[in-house]
């Protein structure tokens, strides 16, 4: 049961988008602020249905529920295909880092789900690209073909809101997880389909049992970076700053630099979210180099 119900896509049994709807229907009484409408999966993202007590579950699918929890189904894995990072529902995403007030119902979300049709990652993926659309400005009054489309075609009067709110739920998913981030397929090649993740379905490549509470990094494996063995000790240079702080268009970044060349450069744009100001952009800049660097060399 528990393997058909986990298994998306076109042959997904009948009775499983059934029990979607019977499990949006008996959220705990904490995850009652989760739109029913964009409750899709509990599996897929943070609420969950209530197994015991006054109007929990029935009998089969609670026996369901148990037997995940016991065995610790999870979304997992070393590597995530685009396909699946971009099937996932992003409203309360299951490894977001965000708390609830990023996807909490507000003018802008309503306003991404009603008007933009956001519900995938996939869907948040298209929005905030157009961000580097040319001539893309970050105001209100932003006279670029992608905001006037929007505007045209959804009836969105804030389309760079929306624009960088999608970006944000985005950037608040583990970098494994974000499709706007580089991963090992961007520049690897699959000699066969069977090293191809994109040609297994969702559930093969997403969900693993028996991890017994242990999670993987959220950073996708790095296949490209081969530090020398005999290097004694690892440079690198980090800053952050912000501009117009206190102001709606504030913006912070962080910049990584280990060489000329160097893959693991890097420059980030500080979601709005974790605040804007240079320290907060510091922090970041210094957590990344950390994170890209062998715990094995002096740093």
């Amino acid at each position: 049961w528990l393997k058909s119900y986990l298994s998306f896509g076109e042959d997904r049994a009948l009775w499983a988008y059934v029990a979607d709807e019977v499990m949006a229907k008996k959220a705990l009484a904490g995850d009652l602020s989760v739109d029913e409408a964009i409750r899709r999966n509990m599996y897929l993202q943070s609420w969950r249905a209530r197994i015991i007590g006054k109007d929990s579950l029935g009998p089969d699918l609670k026996r369901m529920v148990q037997i995940a929890d016991k065995y610790d189904v999870q979304m997992e894995g070393l590597a995530i295909s685009r396909k699946a990072q971009r099937e996932a529902i992003i409203w309360y995403h299951t490894k977001s880092t965000a708390d609830g007030r990023m996807f909490n119902s507000n003018k802008i979300n309503d306003c991404l789900k009603n008007k933009h049709k956001i519900l995938t990652v996939g869907n948040a993926e298209e929005l905030a690209r157009k961000t580097q659309s040319n001539r893309h400005t970050h105001r209100r009054d932003c006279k670029c073909d992608s905001c006037a489309e929007t505007k045209r075609t959804t009836g969105c009067s804030h389309p760079n809101q929306c624009f960088a709110k999608a970006r944000a739920m985005l950037m608040s998913l583990p970098e494994k997880w974000n499709p706007l981030v580089a991963q090992p397929k961007d520049y690897e090649e699959a000699d066969d389909l069977e090293n191809n993740l994109d040609a297994h379905p969702f559930f093969l490549t997403t969900f693993r049992i028996f991890n017994d509470g242990v999670r993987t990094s959220g950073r996708p494996p790095d296949t490209k970076m081969e530090p020398e063995p005999d290097e004694e000790y690892i440079k690198v240079f980090t800053d952050g700053s912000a501009t117009l702080k206190g102001v709606d268009i504030a913006r912070a970044g962080s910049g990584i630099f280990f060489g000329e060349g160097d893959v693991r450069n890097a420059k980030i744009r500080i979601p709005t979210e974790l605040g804007v100001s240079n320290q907060v952009a510091e922090l970041i800049a210094i957590k990344e180099a950390v994170e890209r660097c062998p715990a094995d060399i002096p740093l």
